[in-house]
């Protein structure tokens, strides 16, 4: 309930603010997502999915970034298919967006991993690694120790689950090493 109160209070201050409703499109993507992780909740998680779902298509160039994330609630392929189109509008650009595409990466990981989840498939989770790590490198020159940090969990939870844990053990002390001055 602390995750569902923050949230709410996320809600609360921007609209207070008078942001446009675009941006509680990812607010909304949390609560589908704490509704999910509860037992016969499903009536609510599909009710905030399809509101962030139509406020993400409402304006472009959010959507690239909201509309994945809702599909990986579900639809792993549907999502990484959107995750490409987002890389490519990124790679577009005259100025590139360095830690948004690290991002995608790191969300295209995700997918990956959620999926394997699922389906009990190992090779998932080879790609989501290799994701994960494309996310690092890019992170690398921008990134905080603390994000860095965050990407070394996912890296060492991932090697984790394919019981290769001395690279968990290693990946796991990457990652506490930079959050030490």
């Amino acid at each position: 309930t602390e995750f569902k109160e923050s949230i709410l209070k996320s809600i609360a201050i921007k609209k207070s603010l008078g942001l446009s409703e675009k941006y509680l499109a990812e607010d909304y993507l949390h609560l589908a997502r704490y509704y999910k992780e509860l037992p016969n909740q499903n009536d609510s998680c599909s009710y905030w999915s399809q509101k962030s779902l139509r406020l993400a298509k409402s304006d472009k160039s959010f959507s690239a970034y909201i509309l994945p994330r809702v599909y990986n609630m579900r639809h792993f392929s549907l999502s990484r298919k959107y995750y490409d189109s987002a890389i490519l509008a990124l790679k577009r650009q005259p100025v590139p967006d360095i830690l948004m595409e690290s991002r995608i990466y790191h969300n295209l990981g995700n997918s990956y991993s959620n999926e394997a989840g699922v389906e009990n498939k190992i090779e998932l989770l080879h790609r989501a690694i290799a994701y994960y790590r494309r996310s690092e490198s890019l992170n690398e020159k921008f990134g905080s120790p603390a994000e860095l940090a965050g990407k070394d969990w996912v890296i060492g939870r991932a090697y984790e689950r394919l019981q290769e844990y001395d690279s968990a053990i290693q990946q796991f002390q990457i990652g506490i090493s930079r959050l030490i001055p």
